[in-house]
């Protein structure tokens, strides 16, 4: 069963992007929204280890093999789905999904309204190229004053695009509406001198919630207690969460399928690989990447940084054609990393073309 939680920032958050913030070389530390599922499951998994009262130092040290969370070396039984964003309606909990880069809009020349779009691959036969592949298809749909849409769609307007419609203009929510970026400057201290170090200006770019609006995360193989507060968004920064009834959006069984990530995913070669672990006899027809985010970490096995690599990033489309899906996470996983899967990497929807 799984147990989805709401988190509530109790102060501003940081999600610091993978540009280096060193002192004296770099003054502008960014960040970014929503979080990459590496670091919100490195939040559950010290929210649990301090609500079972298992030492953090004990873990991180690899004297603790816990069947749920596991080693620094492995994982556990939990799996993350996630994160969402999410808001509070009117005292009703609605998630909010990422905007899919094949959805477009453009105002009316004549009538000054906004119109949405969906791109979808074409009907006609698959075009001449000379990729190392066949029956690839082009995306139509768009057209003069069409541009890439931005921001979240609510839950029906995502129900509606999973149909293959376009979403009404109602049901997109801007970003500004959800969360707005907040600009802190400051000094480095010398503590010995009791002032300022000389040249260590820096200026940090924190996320402020809007009211109501938090972050939705599904644990599957463990539950963390009812309700409580845990440490996410920066060094002794946390947020409250809560238990909250939540229900996926149901995938077609088979078809015309669409993929629409909801968290970062990793594949060697998106162009030149076996997609019937997550698709069965399904072909890709066609794609909306967006640019690629960079995304490491730290290694606590090791002690060490991950490896920085790229990952596709929510909002991109795959579409496959004779598709059936196998109800899997959408991402692979390099061969010497945790699975990327269970930490949340791969968190989609699924409809259809």
């Amino acid at each position: 069963m799984t147990q989805w939680i709401f988190i509530e920032q109790n102060d501003v958050w940081m999600f610091r992007d993978n540009k280096p913030f060193t002192a004296a070389a770099d003054f502008l530390a960014r960040s970014i929204f929503p979080p990459t599922p590496q670091t919100v499951q490195g939040a559950i998994r010290t929210a649990y280890l301090t609500q079972q009262g298992i030492s953090l130092k004990d873990f991180m040290a690899g004297r603790v093999d816990d069947p749920v969370i596991g080693s620094p070396a492995k994982l556990g039984a939990l799996q993350i789905h996630g994160p969402y964003v999410a808001r509070r309606v009117n005292g009703k909990l609605e998630a909010l999904y990422p905007m899919p880069m094949d959805v477009l809009k453009r105002t009316n020349k004549d009538t000054h309204k906004l119109e949405v779009g969906v791109l979808k691959p074409s009907s006609q036969e698959a075009f001449a190229t000379n990729a190392p592949f066949e029956g690839w298809r082009p995306l139509a749909g768009g057209g003069d004053g069409f541009k890439e849409a931005s921001g979240f769609l609510t839950a029906q307007g995502m129900a509606d695009y999973l149909k293959g419609q376009a979403p009404a203009v109602e049901q997109i929510v801007e970003t500004s509406a959800v969360y707005t970026f907040e600009d802190r400057v400051g000094l480095a201290l010398d503590r010995g001198r009791r002032a300022n170090r000389q040249g260590h200006f820096y200026r940090a770019q924190f996320v402020r919630m809007q009211t109501g609006a938090g972050l939705l995360v599904g644990l599957e193989g463990g539950q963390l207690d009812a309700s409580g507060v845990l440490y996410i968004g920066g060094e002794s920064r946390t947020g409250c969460y809560e238990t909250v009834k939540f229900q996926a959006p149901p995938a077609p069984k088979e078809g015309r399928l669409k993929v629409v990530l909801l968290a970062p995913a990793w594949f060697e070669n998106v162009y030149h690989m076996d997609w019937s672990p997550f698709v069965g006899g399904g072909k890709l027809v066609s794609v909306v990447l967006g640019k690629p985010q960079p995304i490491s970490g730290w290694d606590v096995a090791h002690n060490r940084p991950k490896p920085l690599r790229n990952f596709i990033p929510m909002g991109s489309v795959f579409y496959f054609e004779g598709g059936a899906w196998q109800n899997q996470p959408f991402t692979q996983t390099p061969d010497d990393q945790l699975p990327f899967g269970a930490m949340g990497f791969g968190t989609c929807v699924v409809g259809t073309w």
